[in-house]
């Protein structure tokens, strides 16, 4: 998922900030959202966050992370060593070599 904050000029030197706009997928070709460039609105900062979706042992993990590279790698089928606590969370995951 990636975010995007807006902030809007609602009057000389006054600038308050709008709702993120957010885009998510279910592919491997994540992207920026589009924002209109009118007057008195421009971008703020951005953040991306990806997930990525493993099967093992017959159960699901999934794993947060905002490397967008590691997540390029994540293509269905392809095999990782995943790190899993107690709680069932993944604590790390790379591409088995």
């Amino acid at each position: 998922m990636k975010s995007m904050m807006i902030i809007a000029n609602i009057k000389p030197g006054t600038w308050v900030a709008l709702s993120p706009i957010t885009v998510s997928g279910r592919d491997l070709d994540p992207y920026w959202p589009s924002v209109s460039q009118d007057d008195g609105i421009r971008e703020a900062g951005t953040t991306e966050d990806y997930a990525i979706t493993f099967r093992a042992d017959g159960e699901e993990y999934t794993y947060y992370t905002d490397d967008v590279d590691l997540f390029l790698q994540a293509e269905i089928g392809s095999t990782w060593t995943i790190s899993v606590n107690q709680l069932g969370n993944v604590r790390s995951a790379e591409p088995y070599n």
